[in-house]
């Protein structure tokens, strides 16, 4: 059963001051030397000139995002190539705009992660006429011509905590009332996430879900819906966060004194989906109760490694690559993830070196691999 909150406040942020505070420090430089570890050279000419780059991202002021760029960059400077961020700010108008300049120039790659999925296509298209190849990510843009796109699955990650809750509801014997803060309603990834959620908790007796307003993926707004939501709303005793928020909800519960730590009978369960700094460090602290994977770090890792290998080697690539999310709780949050020593919210912490990430080891069945001097086809 669901049941809707009136917004009790107008959001007029721009997207862009809504996000200002929330990234990291941008990190630190790659080595002059271009070009270092096994895909030294890859992304080099004969002649050594450079193969060039440009990344679209929706935009850059979240740690999730900030990770993706640090992960392209680090990935594109230690093949020997060189790669642009153009920062569209979450404004689709200009992300066609500059998806169309790009189109004009002798780019050897664009990876996209758009801000429309159905909107950029025709954008992906003319610069995929014009002899660019296009590599995507998180949110799939709606074109045919698209080389390789990397995600998660989005609904399994909203469909993980549901499942969570689930469980722990009929084994207590307990109702849960969850506040579901939405991302930003109308993008893909939080629609995706809220039917993967709906999809195991809708079948329940034990739950039901309130909705928040949209929240823009701000922190600040989580706060102030929660804040708001739960003296008017006194059954809920539940939080499902799409990605982000989380910390804000926590600060909005600890504001209103209704922040008590897992075990204590008063306790708010709090779910989230990706693994921020800021996540990890609440279930740690015991506040939050886990949260569902969805990392930038293995999108983006896959995505820029296809790039190369096709773009400069010639080699063929996955069409889709597809990461399975699985519930992060204290049971597993310090695993060590497709050989790396810590999962992505704890490598972010403490103005990270990108150049120091270790390159990521998937499975053989991914299809992705790192793409070295060796593999470079004649004429490449």
């Amino acid at each position: 059963m669901k049941k809707f909150i009136v917004p009790l406040l107008t959001v007029v942020m721009v997207i862009s001051i809504i996000f200002a505070g929330c990234a990291k420090p941008a990190p630190a430089p790659a080595p002059e030397t271009r070009g270092w570890g096994p895909m030294e050279g890859v992304a080099q000419r004969p002649d050594g000139t450079p193969y060039v780059f440009g990344y679209l991202p929706l935009f850059l002021l979240t740690d999730w995002m900030v990770v993706t760029d640090g992960t392209i960059h680090t990935l594109v400077d230690r093949a020997g190539g060189e790669v642009t961020t153009y920062d569209c700010s979450a404004d689709l108008a200009k992300q066609i705009s500059i998806m169309e300049d790009l189109a004009v120039k002798e780019l050897d790659g664009v990876i996209l992660h758009p801000v429309d999925s159905i909107a950029l296509g025709p954008s992906a298209d003319v610069a995929w006429e014009a002899g660019i190849p296009i590599f995507n990510y998180d949110h799939k843009t709606e074109s045919e011509h698209i080389v390789c796109f990397s995600t998660h699955d989005q609904v399994h990650a909203g469909r993980v905590a549901g499942e969570w809750l689930v469980n722990k509801a009929e084994a207590e014997g307990k109702q849960y009332t969850v506040y579901e803060l939405w991302g930003a309603m109308g993008m893909e990834g939080s629609e995706r996430r809220h039917q993967g959620f709906h999809e195991a908790v809708d079948p329940s007796p034990l739950v039901d879900v309130i909705e928040s307003p949209d929240t823009f993926w701000a922190i600040d707004n989580a706060m102030q819906f929660v804040m708001e939501a739960f003296p008017a709303h006194p059954e809920l005793n539940a939080i499902l966060d799409h990605g982000s928020m989380l910390g804000g909800a926590i600060e909005g519960l600890r504001t209103i004194d209704r922040l008590y730590p897992v075990g204590n009978p008063d306790h708010v369960v709090a779910l989230g989906i990706d693994e921020l700094p800021d996540t990890l460090n609440a279930i740690r602290d015991g506040y939050a109760d886990g949260c569902s994977a969805h990392s930038p770090w293995e999108e983006c890792d896959a995505v820029t490694r296809a790039m190369l290998a096709y773009a400069c080697c010639g080699l063929a690539v996955p069409s889709d690559v597809v990461f399975t999310s699985y519930f992060v709780d204290n049971s597993n949050i310090d695993d060590p993830r497709w050989g790396a020593p810590a999962i992505w919210g704890d490598q972010f912490q403490n103005e990270p070196n990108f150049d120091q990430w270790p390159i990521l080891d998937f499975p053989a069945e991914y299809g992705i691999i790192t793409p070295t001097v060796d593999m470079k086809e004649s004429g490449y």
